[in-house]
């Protein structure tokens, strides 16, 4: 489990159902607020506007998990300021785990590639896609200068490994959508922004299209 620290806000009987379920250590910021300072994470209910946290979170950017019925003027303060990180229910308490796995693969910056020979530290945004080859048995990861790295950690791990950025497209391929400049469907590429070119069929690019693009205006020229 990610060696961040974790901040909980919680009622009473909700830090006690977290704590005694989830086994990660929190930090109580609701007994303590000035422990906020030391998280990367806070998990916040209804409890903490009730409570004056909010005069505490104002100064300070952190990334936010609601739970329950955390007021509507909350949620729309942390959108504002790009702090919300997730939003989820007290009943489905046991999802934050993942929420948690999901928070830390976004903070995590590289990827650690070795072999009996070396160490490689890949910074994560600098990886376009991620390939498989049968013959060697190895992942292919290929950087944006055209740089390729070899590992035996197959295509399904990658892909629990990397942040929600990344996406696994047919059986073979895991790539970078935070980098996707256009699918041309008549030349059957995906094109990145550097201009890099990756083919793929068009039922493929048909199904990235609602992966790839999914916050964007549509304007038909």
């Amino acid at each position: 489990m990610p060696m961040i620290k974790i901040g909980l806000w919680v009622s009473n009987s909700t830090y006690l159902l977290i704590c005694n379920n989830i086994k990660i250590e929190f930090l109580n910021v609701k007994k303590s607020p000035e422990l906020i300072k030391e998280t990367s994470l806070l998990i916040l209910d209804e409890t903490f506007s009730e409570e004056g946290g909010l005069n505490y979170l104002n100064s300070i950017n952190k990334a936010v998990v609601l739970m329950g019925n955390s007021t509507t003027s909350t949620a729309r303060m942390l959108l504002k300021n790009k702090s919300l990180f997730d939003m989820i229910s007290k009943r489905d308490f046991i999802m934050l785990e993942k929420v948690i796995d999901d928070f830390f693969k976004e903070s995590v910056e590289y990827l650690r590639i070795e072999n009996s020979s070396s160490l490689s530290l890949i910074k994560k945004e600098d990886i376009a896609y991620i390939s498989y080859d049968r013959l060697l048995r190895r992942s292919i990861i290929t950087l944006f200068n055209k740089e390729e790295y070899f590992s035996k950690v197959s295509l399904g791990e990658l892909e629990n490994i990397l942040s929600l950025n990344f996406i696994r497209v047919e059986r073979g391929y895991i790539i970078n959508k935070s980098k996707v400049k256009s699918l041309d469907f008549k030349e059957e590429v995906l094109v990145f922004y550097d201009n890099m070119t990756l083919p793929l069929g068009k039922r493929t690019l048909k199904k990235m299209e609602s992966l790839v693009f999914t916050e964007t205006f549509s304007l038909n020229i």
